[in-house]
C-alpha cells in the first residue's frame, strides 16, 4: 500500500481514514487491571490509536492538528475508577493538506480487532481490512468505465516482499509469519541500522497522541508538537 502510494497509483493523497475497533471492554463486569489506570496503561488513543497514526504518517505524512473527542462508558470497575478513554476519534490535518478521520474503540460489539484503513487520492483509491490480511483493495480512476468499481490485488507473489520467502500463492501470509518478517528486518540491520521506524518517529506518533488527549479535553482543535515524521 504504501509503495502503490509513493509510486504515484492514486495520485495526490487527499483523505486518509483509519478505524481501529474492538470489544475488550465491553462487559461492564470485566474487573479493574492496569489497562484502566492511565499511569500504567496509557489510553485508548495511544494503545489502538498509535498504530493508525504510524501507519498513516508513514504514507502520507506528518500530522500538524487534531480535533480529538473521548468517552468512557463504564466509570467504575472493581470499585475503582476507570481513567482512560473507552472510544475516541479525532479529525486531522496532514502537514501536506491531506485530511483525515482516525476511530479507536474498545467498546464494539463482537468487533474483536478490526482495523482498516483507505486512502482517497486524486486518481484513486486504496484500502486495507486487517481481517483479509493478504488483500488489498484497489480502485484506478482512469480504468474503463465499465469495469467501475475496485479490484482485489493478493499480495503473495513473490513481487511482495513480506510474501517472497513464505508459501506458494494461495496459501497466505498470516499473523505469526508477519513478526518472523519484522524480526528479520532487524537481523538484517543489526547493528548499524538504519532503524524503520526508529525512536525519532515514535516520539512524533506520541506527539500526535497527546494532542488529540488534549484536544479532547479543551475541546478544540490542537496543533502537534513535534508531530512531523520523515518519509
Amino acid at each position: 500500500m504504501k509503495r502503490m502510494v509513493e509510486e504515484g497509483a492514486i495520485g495526490t493523497v487527499r483523505l486518509l481514514r483509519a478505524t481501529w475497533l474492538s470489544d475488550e471492554f465491553v462487559d461492564p463486569a470485566i474487573p479493574f487491571d492496569w489497562r484502566f489506570d492511565r499511569s500504567m496503561g496509557g489510553t485508548t488513543i495511544a494503545d489502538l490509536g498509535s498504530h493508525l497514526i504510524d501507519m498513516a504518517t508513514w504514507m502520507a505524512g506528518g500530522i500538524a492538528e487534531v480535533a480529538g473527542q473521548s468517552e468512557t462508558f463504564v466509570h467504575e470497575r472493581s470499585k475503582r475508577r476507570v481513567t482512560v478513554d473507552e472510544a475516541s476519534s479525532a479529525l486531522v490535518r496532514f502537514e501536506s493538506g491531506a485530511r483525515g478521520v482516525f476511530e479507536m474503540a474498545r467498546t464494539a460489539v463482537r468487533r474483536p480487532c478490526d482495523f482498516t484503513i483507505e486512502v482517497n487520492g486524486s486518481t484513486g483509491t486504496l484500502v486495507f481490512v486487517y481481517a483479509r490480511l493478504n488483500e488489498l483493495l484497489y480502485g484506478e480512476g482512469g480504468d474503463d468505465p465499465g469495469l467501475y468499481g475496485m479490484r482485489t490485488i493478493r499480495a503473495e507473489h513473490e513481487s511482495h516482499p513480506y510474501a517472497r520467502n513464505w508459501w506458494p500463492i494461495g496459501q497466505g501470509v498470516g499473523y505469526g509469519a508477519s513478526f518472523v518478517n519484522h524480526l528479520g528486518d532487524l537481523l538484517e540491520r543489526w547493528p548499524d541500522g538504519p532503524w524503520e521506524p526508529d525512536f525519532a518517529q515514535g516520539a512524533a506518533v506520541q506527539a500526535v497522541c497527546d494532542a488529540i488527549e488534549r484536544s479532547a479535553i479543551e475541546r478544540r482543535w490542537v496543533e502537534t508538537r513535534g508531530g512531523h515524521r520523515q518519509r
